[in-house]
């Protein structure tokens, strides 16, 4: 049976799911905690349930964010790792081993994708590694070398940069997504060496903690995003291009048990899944959609009971989630509008054109193109409505940054060609389909390209 598109779907008994509409249940109490997630290249936060969304920053350039228990986040701009109080105030702002403006010229890129530690201590990171080295059978078109990209995840603390070799920061290559178990271990996934495990357990304290998991016999070497609940209950994985998210039980499967595969759900560009602590609620991105939810009965050892909830879209433009105990913060007071001053209005002479405010609409256009053509040639936009001046644009897939550029607007308006990264190359080389997402200067856009 085929699924439909965005919809989760119990999988061990094909069984589609009924709305929680059609039950007679009592509407659940208020709950504290909240999710915070990335809209309009700005860090948001949101009750679980969609509702009294605050706006955390408001300068533009955000990529990624995750929050502790404390309500503390880190979120990434451009290279840099920011640690922000939850009113928007930088505590931080750090540079890590393999951020590009240290040393440009650098085999290193990163950091991708930081998670902070429940407790707030350590920061996980993913980065990329250029290794170049001697062809044997030396091809003189590349001047007898060979070229080969491998990952990795790094630690930092998040109000310094933090050397791979400091005790209690250990790096780990081979897997990438880091999602914190507990406040001592990550859960990793996405492998660039077959046949390694698509899920290993690591612990920044112990080079030799190493603990593979499981392979996903389905979906080999294709699943990303791995996450678990706080309480061990639920596992989610994203694969299939992106395209499919998977929700297995763990109650008495957890390392180094097989997981059960309960429910499933498909979408376009699939990203960031995030589990509530007791695994009742899980949040995830999609490329088109924003970011959806869906409320989970209490899984068993090996059960998958049937659900009583749809999936819903949450937030419609958002990305990037990650739920956290806190509470969203009070509303602040509506800024008061300036007094008027004296000067040439747009109307009078020597006032010229009035420039785009905040406000405006504005938007990204991106020109039609092939995939093939784009990892070639770079991928153009025009950008109308922003401020003048220059912007950096970002493309995303899922959650790895794959190209970037950046578009000089005059008069309201300016074009631009993103160029596409060694990484995104890699990502997107061979994929028949892949949903963009473009962000930049306030504005969002998603394309799909086809080969």
């Amino acid at each position: 049976m085929h699924d439909a598109p965005n919809s989760l779907r119990r999988r061990t008994a094909g069984i589609a799911v009924a709305t929680l509409a059609a039950l007679a249940v009592a509407a659940p109490a208020a709950q504290a905690d909240s999710i915070a997630y990335i809209k309009s290249g700005n860090v948001f936060l949101s009750a679980t349930d969609g509702s009294r969304e605050y706006q955390v920053t408001s300068d533009g350039g955000y990529s990624t964010v995750s929050q502790a228990d404390s309500g503390r986040m880190v979120a990434l701009r451009g290279d840099k790792i920011r640690h922000l109080e939850r009113d928007g105030r930088v505590i931080a702002e750090i540079a890590t081993p393999v951020s590009t403006t240290v040393d440009p010229s650098m085999a290193f890129k990163g950091p991708f994708d930081p998670e902070i530690s429940p407790d707030g201590r350590r920061v996980a990171y993913t980065y990329y590694w250029q290794y170049t080295g001697y062809d044997p059978y030396c091809n003189i078109t590349n001047d007898c070398t060979v070229k080969r990209l491998y990952h990795g995840t790094g630690f930092t603390d998040p109000n310094r940069l933090t050397a791979w070799d400091e005790p209690g920061f250990l790096r780990r290559s081979g897997w990438i997504d880091a999602s914190w178990v507990d406040n001592s271990t990550v859960l990793l996934s996405n492998p660039y060496i077959q046949p390694n495990e698509d899920t290993v357990l690591w612990s920044p304290d112990d080079k030799d903690s190493l603990k593979r998991w499981f392979e996903d016999h389905a979906f080999s070497g294709d699943i990303e995003d791995a996450t678990i609940s706080r309480d061990k209950s639920v596992l989610a994985t994203v694969a299939e291009n992106r395209t499919k998210l998977f929700l297995s039980s763990t109650v008495g499967g957890f390392f180094p048990d097989y997981p059960e595969r309960c429910y499933m759900a498909t979408g376009d560009g699939i990203s960031s899944p995030t589990i509530s602590a007791d695994g009742s609620r899980v949040f995830w991105a999609t490329a088109s959609q924003g970011i959806l939810t869906v409320a989970l009965p209490r899984l068993g050892a090996k059960t998958c009971p049937p659900l009583t909830d749809a999936d819903k879209v949450l937030i419609a433009g958002a990305s990037n989630p990650s739920w956290g105990p806190a509470d969203v913060p009070p509303a602040r007071p509506l800024p008061q509008p300036p007094a008027p001053g004296p000067g040439p209005g747009p109307e009078q002479p020597g006032g010229g054109k009035t420039p785009t405010t905040p406000g405006s609409t504005i938007k990204l256009t991106v020109s039609k193109a092939k995939l093939a053509a784009a990892l070639k040639k770079g991928l153009t936009l025009r950008l109308t409505g922003a401020r003048s001046g220059k912007h950096a644009l970002t493309a995303k897939y899922g959650k790895t940054t794959v190209a970037k550029g950046t578009v000089t607007v005059k008069n309201g308006s300016g074009k631009a060609t993103l160029r596409f990264s060694t990484t995104g190359k890699r990502k997107l080389k061979g994929r028949k389909t892949a949903a963009l997402t473009i962000t930049g200067a306030g504005a969002r856009a998603t394309v799909r390209l086809k080969r």
